[in-house]
C-alpha cells in the first residue's frame, strides 16, 4: 500500500505510516517484514483500487490505483477519513455526483449495520462522471471494519453493450426473415428457432417447451400428423431413427412437400464441431410460376414443332400441286380433243407422258408428305406424354433438327450432325427433343450472334456410343463467344439469365439439366475454353428408362 510507507503493529496488522520512515522490525523476525513489504508492494502496482478501513469505516490504508479511481488525493487518505468524508471528497473533486451519494451511502449503511457474521461481500457498479464505470466490491475483516476493491470495467461494460446491441439486432433479423430458421447443437436440441419457422411448419407452442427442444421429437409429432409418408407407430422403434437420422440431419438442399399442398425448400447447414443450421423457405409460388414455364416451354416447343412440320411439307405438298394441276390441265386439253373427235396419236402420247411424269411426281412428294407427318406426329406424341420407347438416335436427331430449320434458316449459322446410323436407346424421346432443342436455341441466343449480316457460326452434335459404361455420349459444342468463368457453376441455376428484359426466361438450361440427370438418369457438363466458344458433354445410360420386360 502506498503514498505511504507500511508497517506491522504488535498484532500483525499493515498500517500506513506517514512520511518516509523506514519499516521497523518490531516484535517479528526480518523475514516477517520482507514478506509484508512484498506484498505491499505487490498491491501498490495492482490495477485496481484497494482501500482498507476500520471498524469505524476511516480509511487505513489504500494503493495509488485508489486515489485515481476515486479522485481523491493520497494526503487526503493519508488523514483517516470516514466513509461519508470520501464521498464528500469525491463530490469536490468531480469524481462524484451528489445524486449518487443517498443510494451509496443508504446501502453502505445497511451492510454495516449488519451483525459481523452475517456480512457477506457487498458487489455493487457506479458511474463517473467522466464516463468510467467502476465496480465496488466490499468483504469484511474478521477483527472488524472492511476492504474495498475498486476495478475499471468500463471497457467489459462497453464490449457487453455492444454485445447485447448486437444481439438485439441479430434476434430483430430473425424474427422478421421471411425464412424459417433453426439451430440444432451436437447433442440435436433445437437451440435457436424463430418465428417464421413455428409459422411455416405449424407448430404449436408446447412442442418448444421446455426449451431447448429435441428435434426428434418434432419430427415425431409431424410424422404423428402425417407430415410424412411414415407409420406414426414406426417413431417408436430405435430401427426407425437408424434408417432416417443419415437423412434428416445431413446437409444439402430438399422440397418438402406440406398438407395443405404448399412447398418448403429446407437447406441444411453441418456445422463444425457437430450440429447445423436449417432453413426452411416458402417456394409455392415460385414452383408455381416455375411449373407454369415449363408448360409454357413446352408449348412453345409444340409450336416450333408444327412451324416446322409447316415449312418442311410445304415443299411437297407444293410440289404435289403444281403436278396435279398440270395433269388436270393437260385432261381437260385431251377431253375436248375427243369430244371434238380431233384427238391425234401424238396429242395422246404427250398426254401420257405428262400423266407419267405427273403421277410420279404428285406420288413421290404425298409420300415424303405422309413420311413427314408421321415422324412429326411421333415427335408430338414424344413431347406430349414422355413415354419410353426404342429408337434409332440418329433418324430422331434429324427429326429435330429438321424441325429447328425455320428458325436455323433465319440465320447464317449452320448446325452438323455426327452420328452412327445403327445407334438406338431406349428411353424418352421426347426429353431428348427438348434437350437439343434448348441447347441450339440457347446457342442461338446467347452465344452466336444475331441477324442476317452476323458472321457465321457453326454448331455441332457429335453423337457415340461409350461401350464400357453402355452410355449414349452427346458432345455439342457452337463456336460462339463462350460462357465467362464466373457464370459457369450458375448457368443451370433456375431463372439465371444474362438476358433479362431481351425475352430470356433462365429455364431453358435449367430445362435441359433436369431432363439429363433426371428424366433421362444422365449426367451433364460444361466446358468455355477461351476463344472456343461453348461445349456441353452429355451422357446417357443407352438403356435410360430400362427395358419393359417381355
Amino acid at each position: 500500500m502506498t503514498n505511504s510507507r507500511v508497517k506491522a503493529d504488535q498484532d500483525g496488522a499493515v498500517k500506513p505510516v506517514a512520511g518516509g520512515e523506514s519499516l521497523p522490525q518490531s516484535d517479528g523476525s526480518a523475514d516477517r517484514l520482507t514478506g509484508l513489504s512484498l506484498h505491499s508492494l505487490v498491491i501498490e502496482h495492482m490495477d485496481q483500487g484497494v482501500l482498507v478501513a476500520d471498524a469505524k469505516t476511516r480509511v487505513i490504508a489504500w494503493n495509488r490505483r485508489a486515489c485515481e479511481l476515486l479522485g481523491v488525493s493520497a494526503d487526503f487518505l493519508a488523514s483517516g477519513p470516514t466513509h461519508v468524508e470520501v464521498l464528500g471528497e469525491m463530490i469536490r473533486t468531480g469524481a462524484l455526483v451528489t445524486a449518487e451519494i443517498d443510494p451509496v451511502s443508504t446501502l453502505i449503511a445497511a451492510w454495516l449495520d449488519l451483525p459481523e457474521g452475517e456480512r457477506r461481500p457487498l458487489i455493487y457498479e457506479r458511474g463517473n462522471p467522466t464516463g468510467l464505470r467502476i465496480e465496488v466490491r466490499t468483504s469484511p475483516l474478521p477483527e472488524g471494519g472492511y476492504v474495498r476493491t475498486f476495478t475499471d470495467i468500463t471497457q467489459r461494460k462497453a464490449a457487453e453493450q455492444a454485445l447485447a446491441e448486437k444481439t438485439r439486432l441479430l434476434d430483430t433479423t430473425l424474427e422478421t426473415i421471411a425464412q424459417g430458421i433453426i439451430l440444432v447443437d451436437p447433442s440435436l436440441h433445437i437451440v435457436l428457432c424463430n418465428r417464421r419457422y413455428r409459422e411455416l411448419l405449424d407448430l404449436p407452442d408446447y412442442m418448444l417447451e421446455p426449451f431447448p427442444p429435441r428435434a426428434a421429437d418434432i419430427i415425431a409429432f409431424q410424422i404423428g400428423r402425417g407430415d410424412f409418408d411414415i407409420l406414426p407407430a414406426d417413431v417408436t422403434h430405435r430401427p426407425f431413427w437408424d434408417r432416417i437420422e443419415g437423412f434428416v440431419f445431413s446437409p444439402g438442399t430438399t422440397e418438402r412437400p406440406l398438407r395443405d399442398g404448399r412447398t418448403l425448400g429446407v437447406e441444411t447447414f453441418a456445422l463444425d464441431g457437430g450440429g447445423w443450421v436449417r432453413t426452411f423457405t416458402d417456394i409455392t409460388e415460385g414452383k408455381r410460376a416455375q411449373d407454369a414455364l415449363l408448360v409454357s416451354e413446352k408449348m412453345a416447343s409444340l409450336g416450333q414443332l408444327v412451324a416446322g412440320i409447316a415449312h418442311e411439307i410445304n415443299t411437297p405438298i407444293g410440289t404435289g400441286v403444281t403436278a396435279a394441276s398440270l395433269l388436270a390441265e393437260k385432261t381437260q386439253s385431251l377431253v375436248q380433243a375427243v369430244e371434238a373427235g380431233a384427238l391425234r396419236r401424238s396429242q395422246l402420247d404427250a398426254y401420257l407422258h405428262v400423266a407419267r411424269e405427273s403421277s410420279r411426281f404428285i406420288l413421290s412428294n404425298l409420300t415424303r408428305a405422309a413420311e413427314l407427318i408421321q415422324s412429326f406426329k411421333q415427335v408430338a406424341v414424344d413431347q406430349a406424354t414422355d413415354e419410353s420407347r426404342l429408337f434409332k438416335v440418329r433418324d430422331y436427331l434429324e427429326e429435330i433438327l429438321l424441325s429447328l430449320q425455320p428458325r436455323l434458316k433465319r440465320t447464317p449459322h449452320t448446325m452438323t450432325l455426327e452420328c452412327p446410323d445403327d445407334l438406338a436407346m431406349y428411353g424418352p424421346p421426347g426429353a431428348l427433343f427438348r434437350v437439343i432443342t434448348n441447347l441450339v436455341i440457347n446457342s442461338l441466343m446467347h452465344g452466336l450472334e444475331e441477324g442476317a449480316t452476323a458472321p457465321p457460326g457453326h454448331m455441332v452434335l457429335r453423337v457415340g456410343h461409350e461401350k464400357d459404361t453402355d452410355c449414349v455420349v452427346f458432345r455439342y459444342h457452337d463456336t460462339g463467344r463462350g460462357i465467362p468463368e464466373k457464370n459457369l457453376k450458375r448457368i443451370f441455376d433456375p431463372f439465371f439469365t444474362t438476358r433479362r428484359g431481351e425475352g430470356g426466361t433462365g429455364l431453358g438450361l435449367h430445362i435441359v439439366y433436369n431432363l439429363v440427370t433426371q428424366t433421362l438418369g444422365g449426367s451433364l457438363a460444361v466446358h468455355s475454353p477461351p476463344g472456343q466458344g461453348a461445349i456441353f458433354l452429355i451422357r446417357v445410360p443407352r438403356l435410360s428408362a430400362g427395358l419393359p420386360e417381355g
